[in-house]
């Protein structure tokens, strides 16, 4: 049985990978067209009530589903023990959960006439963590394809939806406003959630809601650490958007932010759908070592090389991800394309060591990155409340930056000082290498003013190459793991 899942492990990161290309751009196209019929200083109120929502997001998973997936991977027979006191915790936080995030955002000055707005995005923010339940018994029993038509389904239905609100405003000058969009994601959320749960009771995974109250306790306490990580996680992805919304003289630097940060949200998708999935692996091999070296090596090329080819990209033309905003004044789109361009670096780093953080939490090492992360965020913060009133979405982006050098450092001095485990030292040499010579390719491209897709489509090319000549990864490794 073993063996089948392992041969097969590699074939599912594909499919979720290929289904993710197939639907993940559309949505971003679209997106960023009705942010450009919206207007960016709407907009930007809208991307920072959305994180405000997503730094509370802990309020509604509390770390259960990550400690269910790692629970679940080692002991599939655990799922009738947690799983009906799991998902009645669940559903509560999911109502309750809106109230809060209301409140505080009166608290913080958000006007009156734009809580209804808040409120509706924060219970989509619920029902996505609550999907992610679902998600998280899949992974759990390994159940990959299925994993990966759950991750895609809403983005596929917001496509739908999206689609929709702009034929009716092409063709029929129906105006698109806030609510339409909210409207669109809640509507995406709600239809998933009720196809993930027939497709639980299908593959026999559900069991009735009962709060049993001798396990909440022992949830509750074993999903700490998970929670902690959930909620500074989020902090250090969405502080960003709601500092500078807060901080700049006008919202539309929020809306340019965020026409950046939309670009960097889709990729690290690609990591929060493949890291989940290691995270499981990692447990799986529990008592392993070699197999986590293995899967520890393998699983950073996986990750990496996309997102490096990504990075590269931006340093010469990330000005085509922003050809969709006609109705902004250039300026403003060449700051949407300068913000990005910095923000790729982090993506390339998080590419590059973000599977470090994985094998942490997979492995009992949750206080030491729970603790960094906390000091990450202490210096974003400080940072932005210096640098955002002057510099707005520029200086959010740097930040996000030296945050992420300092977490992928302190991933790396940790294991090296405390785990024993064996570091994919020459792997990472030769990604480097390959995305140095990609990088080389590019330029040499670009003086010779060849257009951007033959340079982009060759210098990946070349970085592929150099990835399978160098043996740095292996089709044999792909099969093992």
């Amino acid at each position: 049985m073993k063996n089948a899942l392992i041969s097969s492990f590699a074939k599912n990161i594909g499919l979720i990978v290929a289904l993710n290309l197939l639907i993940k751009p559309g949505g971003l196209l679209l997106e960023a067209e009705l942010q450009d019929i919206i207007g960016n200083a709407e907009w930007g109120k809208l991307a920072s009530f959305f994180s405000l929502g997503f730094l509370l997001s802990v309020i509604t998973d509390f770390g259960i589903n990550q400690y269910y997936t790692k629970a679940i991977a080692e002991d599939p027979t655990r799922i009738k023990e947690l799983a009906p006191t799991m998902i009645s915790i669940k559903g509560c936080m999911v109502l309750i959960y809106p109230i809060i995030v209301v409140f505080i955002a009166k608290l913080i000055g958000i006007q009156d006439d734009l809580l209804t707005y808040v409120g509706l995005l924060a219970f989509t923010n619920g029902m996505i963590q609550f999907n992610n339940f679902f998600r998280a018994n899949f992974q759990g029993f390994q159940l990959y394809k299925l994993d990966a038509f759950a991750s895609n389904l809403d983005k596929l239905l917001l496509i739908i939806g999206l689609s929709g609100l702009l034929i009716f405003h092409y063709n029929f000058d129906n105006e698109i406003g806030m609510g339409h969009y909210v409207s669109a994601r809640l509507c995406a959320v709600l239809v998933t959630g009720g196809v993930l749960i027939a497709l639980t009771v299908s593959r026999g995974l559900w069991h009735r809601p009962k709060l049993i109250k001798n396990k909440i306790s022992p949830i509750i306490k074993s999903s700490i650490p998970f929670a902690l990580i959930t909620v500074l996680y989020s902090f250090n992805e969405k502080v960003d958007q709601v500092m500078v919304e807060r901080l700049s003289d006008t919202t539309v630097e929020a809306g340019i932010y965020s026409a950046a940060y939309r670009w960097l949200d889709a990729l690290m998708m690609y990591l929060w759908i493949i890291l989940p999935m290691l995270f499981a692996r990692f447990s799986f091999h529990e008592t392993g070592k070699e197999r986590k070296e293995l899967l520890l090596k393998t699983g950073m090329v996986i990750t990496a090389v996309p997102l490096l080819i990504v990075t590269g990209f931006s340093f010469w033309h990330s000005e085509v991800l922003f050809v969709m905003f006609n109705n902004s004044p250039i300026e403003e789109v060449n700051r949407m394309s300068s913000s990005f361009s910095i923000l790729s670096i982090a993506l390339g780093l998080h590419g590059l060591f973000a599977i470090l953080s994985t094998f942490l939490t997979s492995s009992g090492h949750t206080k030491f990155v729970n603790r960094l992360l906390i000091v990450a965020i202490l210096l974003n913060m400080t940072l932005n409340f210096v640098y955002i009133p002057e510099n707005g979405a520029l200086a959010a982006a740097w930040t996000t930056v030296i945050s992420t050098v300092l977490i992928s450092s302190g991933y790396i001095i940790y294991l090296v000082s405390k785990v024993d485990i064996k570091l994919p030292w020459l792997s990472w040499l030769k990604v480097i290498i390959g995305f140095i010579s990609y990088i080389g390719c590019m330029f040499w491209f670009e003086s010779m003013q060849i257009h951007w897709f033959i340079g982009t489509f060759v210098s990946a090319g070349l970085f592929m190459a150099i990835i399978i000549l160098t043996k740095t990864v292996r089709i044999s490794d792909l099969k093992r793991i």
